[in-house]
């Protein structure tokens, strides 16, 4: 295979990937792993991991083909990411920034490996590509933040930052802490319930009653709602009463969900240009740790995958001889 043919497959497989992120990138939504979407968008992110590191090597192979124009092909990368991006997200800005933040990751892979290779003497990818792959990785946080940023805004905008499918998971651990507050307390007013009887029906309409009682009075308080919501959107009778005394208030919160999605919504659209910002930056945290675990992967596929490129002569390694300044007194 001549070197020619070797820069073209480069290229066509860059090409590919290109698209590939493009694709894959518009579809990506992470309110999806809240709603109930996690096992697509968690292909989505792996094939997107994937086609990044693929996109990694080529632009670093690519240098030793020793072509001028080479850094000019990757405008035309940038323009094949964004042709299915903005075709999927249909917004122009969004497509804009991302496609920028992909071709300056080409640029910063392609440029930092060349200046590092510059330094060494010996060929090493564990000294030249990976500490260029590692901080690249930073590159793909921004993309991940600045596509949960449109998507943010998107929803704020439309109210719908808040559904009922992403409000679930995220109110289980607080229903859990209500759940045994309130049993603590039903305990305390009506008596621990004797382990080898039941509650009877009249103990369990009393405490229906109590816990109508207790809403009511925060309403009223309140212009008639409950933490924004209205009270008659809490339905305290689906509350669920144990034989032993113990409830559960999940149901309630359930029915109330909408009630609560909208609530929050209506609130939150006061802040539309914080939130995304907010949603953007915590995406941007949550990932960070990710990266250590992906980089060692990448590590040990490298080492491998170099080694194959040495043994089938897709890459040689030649000496030769090069004049330097030696300064001395």
């Amino acid at each position: 295979m001549t070197i020619l043919q070797k820069r073209n497959l480069l290229l066509i497989i860059l090409a590919t990937c290109s698209l590939l992120q493009g694709f894959l990138l518009a579809k990506l939504d992470f309110f999806g792993f809240l709603t109930g979407e996690h096992a697509i968008n968690t292909s989505y992110v792996t094939w997107i991991v994937l086609a990044a590191y693929c996109s990694t090597l080529c632009v670093f192979l690519l240098d030793f083909a020793r072509e001028k124009n080479t850094p000019y092909l990757f405008i035309g990368m940038g323009a094949l990411y964004a042709f299915p991006f903005f075709l999927l997200s249909e917004t122009a800005l969004f497509t804009l920034v991302t496609s920028l933040l992909y071709l300056s990751y080409l640029y910063f892979v392609y440029y930092g490996c060349q200046k590092k290779s510059a330094l060494y003497i010996e060929f090493r990818p564990k000294e030249i590509l990976f500490p260029v792959m590692r901080d690249g990785l930073l590159f793909m946080l921004a993309m991940f933040a600045a596509i949960s940023f449109f998507r943010a805004q998107e929803r704020t905008l439309h109210n719908t930052l808040f559904e009922p499918s992403l409000l679930r998971p995220i109110t289980a651990p607080f229903v859990h802490g209500f759940n045994k507050q309130l049993s603590q307390e039903l305990t305390k007013q009506f008596g621990p319930v004797d382990s080898r009887r039941i509650i009877t029906p009249l103990q369990r309409e009393e405490i229906y009653l109590t816990l109508e009682a207790t809403v009511d009075q925060m309403a009223r308080s309140n212009d008639n709602k409950v933490a924004g919501i209205d009270r008659e959107a809490i339905e305290i009778r689906r509350t669920t009463i144990y034989d032993d005394g113990s409830i559960d208030i999940g149901p309630v919160v359930v029915s109330a969900l909408p009630e609560i999605g909208m609530a929050l919504n209506t609130r939150i659209k006061e802040y539309s240009y914080i939130a995304p910002l907010v949603v953007a930056i915590a995406i941007f945290l949550i990932l960070q740790p990710l990266t250590y675990p992906i980089h060692w992967i990448e590590r040990m596929i490298s080492r491998l995958l170099f080694s194959l490129l040495r043994k089938y002569k897709f890459i040689k390694i030649t000496k030769e001889s090069r004049d330097v300044d030696v300064v001395s007194l």
